[in-house]
């Protein structure tokens, strides 16, 4: 397993790849400005190994004691809410708008 820089997403944010045995199989997206995780993605057939983990924790890792401010997760998606929860992120329910969860450690 390798956790790689891919460079600019289209929306400007910094993107990393996680791959297995040379294969990408997940993604995530950073906006340093705001310090936060923009997108997550790891293909169904890699899930519930880590993966998803080792990126959330890579990216925590780059910035070098900040830590991560806030990221945002649709209310509705509660696979990534509990994803996030797992990995000791706080739920702040006064961020929440009608179609972003505001979540922070």
């Amino acid at each position: 397993m390798s956790i790689e820089y891919a460079g600019k997403n289209d929306f400007d944010q910094d993107k990393y790849v996680i791959k297995v045995n040379g294969v990408i199989v997940g993604y995530i997206a950073v906006d340093y400005d705001l310090q936060s995780i923009m997108n997550i993605f790891v293909d169904p057939l890699f899930r519930n190994h880590d993966y998803g983990t080792e990126l959330v924790r890579h990216i925590e890792s780059l910035f070098l004691g900040e830590g991560l401010k806030i990221l945002y997760t649709n209310p509705v998606n509660d696979g990534a809410r509990g994803f996030f929860e797992r990995l000791n992120f706080k739920i702040d329910e006064a961020e929440c708008g009608s179609k972003s969860l505001s979540t922070e450690r």
